[in-house]
């Protein structure tokens, strides 16, 4: 079981204790510290199965790839969520500033829906095929127009 710590500060700290890990990062002192941890927590996060393969998949990336800006994006993301959240539950928020932030955390989670080749369906058009006989075969590619968005103002 998790100490009690908020998901996301756990995925933090696993990032820091990877780069620690690797040689890049601040000490275990400094992550204790900057984390408000005590080390019977961090223990407790360490002999936890899903945090160590957590960690161990962060370590094999930074090896891999070094610390990229993907992964500090990837952080800063999940870091966000919480803001995102309470943003989009937000009334006083405008409409826009709450639709944006739904489309970019449906982005960021891949959750466009997909037709069975993998496709998005906003993502092509109709193929139709007249075969006029013999060899020859016309195709015509029919590309629906961007859907109509309506918003409140």
């Amino acid at each position: 079981m998790l100490p009690d710590l908020p998901i996301l500060s756990s995925k933090r700290i696993c990032l820091e204790l990877a780069l620690y890990l690797e040689g890049s990062g601040d000490t275990v002192a400094d992550i204790l510290q900057r984390n408000q941890l005590v080390s019977e927590q961090l223990n407790t996060l360490l002999v936890n199965p899903i945090f160590r393969s957590e960690l161990a998949k962060q370590r094999e990336e930074i090896r891999e790839k070094g610390l990229t800006f993907r992964v500090k994006a990837r952080t800063m993301a999940e870091e966000l969520l919480k803001t995102t959240w309470d943003l989009t539950q937000d009334t006083s928020s405008s409409a826009a500033v709450r639709a944006d932030l739904i489309k970019a955390v449906v982005e960021w989670g891949d959750l466009k829906p997909r037709n069975k080749d993998g496709a998005s369906p906003d993502s092509g058009g109709v193929r139709i095929m007249i075969n006029l006989g013999g060899n020859d075969q016309k195709s015509i590619d029919v590309t629906p127009s961007p859907p109509l968005v309506i918003e409140n103002s």
